[in-house]
């Protein structure tokens, strides 16, 4: 409750639930008695397409690799095409965001880093055996690496200044 006339506050906050990660925009009528807000939902999802090399040209229908309301981002295709390695999270109300892996057929989907530190943009080496990503895990973004099952996580730059895109 809020004292109309002063805008103190009258009472302790109470909590609303809405169904949907993101609630914004909020009104609450004069009495009390409704709320209208916005939903805001949010889908962005791998897909995958062939490509003639020859005709320089697409071919073929887009087909799903992920499905669903997460945010999957900034792909990036292992050397052997089976795998693509991106970044979940950073839609409204995704957070914290992480280093993922997928196959080419949607199966075998499975976060690389779970944690509360941001995790972003990674890239397959040359062999397909290593991901390199940045990462504000040693309190500044510096690039890390991963091995692709998941294994012998290592920070690899260690600058005075912020790095967070590999290239290998």
């Amino acid at each position: 409750r809020v004292d109309e006339a002063s805008g103190a506050v009258l009472g302790q906050p109470q909590p609303v639930t809405t169904p949907s990660p993101y609630s914004g925009y909020v009104s609450i009528s004069r009495d009390g008695r409704r709320i209208a807000y916005a939903q805001v939902t949010s889908a962005e999802n791998l897909f995958k397409i062939g490509f003639d090399p020859s005709r320089e040209a697409t071919a073929g229908q887009p087909t799903a690799i992920t499905h669903g309301t997460r945010s999957i981002l900034f792909p990036d295709l292992s050397p052997n095409g089976e795998w693509v390695a991106a970044r979940l999270g950073e839609a409204l109300g995704e957070a914290p965001q992480d280093v993922v892996v997928v196959r080419t057929d949607g199966s075998g989907f499975r976060k690389l880093t779970d944690d509360p530190r941001t995790d972003r943009d990674p890239r397959w080496s040359p062999d397909g055996k290593t991901i390199a990503f940045g990462s504000d895990r040693s309190g500044s973004f510096q690039i890390w690496t991963i091995n692709a099952d998941g294994s012998d996580l290592r920070q690899f730059t260690d600058a005075d200044i912020t790095i967070s895109h590999a290239i290998w």
